[in-house]
């Protein structure tokens, strides 16, 4: 008889994982931050690709390429700045 634990509900693991934090709530709280800010610039690049192709190309602005170019760069680069920088924090902890 193989007698495998029972798998932790959603609810249990966060009971657990907001114990584990409760000692380090400062850091858990940047954590959270850091990760809701860089994911939510996501949501940059599919807007670009909207304002390429409903203005940009039909209205012919070829000044507006490299400003929604580097929107999309800037935004990529500020996203994977907040990864390396929410790395850096979890290696502390």
């Amino acid at each position: 008889m193989d007698d495998k634990p029972e798998p932790m509900t959603n609810s249990a693991a966060l009971r657990r994982l907001l114990v584990f934090a409760r000692g380090h709530w400062r850091i858990a709280a940047l954590q959270f931050t850091l990760a809701v800010a860089g994911t939510s610039l996501i949501f940059v690049f599919p807007g670009v690709v909207r304002w390429f192709m409903d203005e940009i190309i039909p209205q012919k602005r070829a000044d507006l390429i490299w400003r929604a170019g580097g929107l999309a760069l800037l935004a990529f680069a500020l996203r994977e700045g907040l990864f390396y920088f929410r790395t850096r924090v979890n290696c502390t902890f």
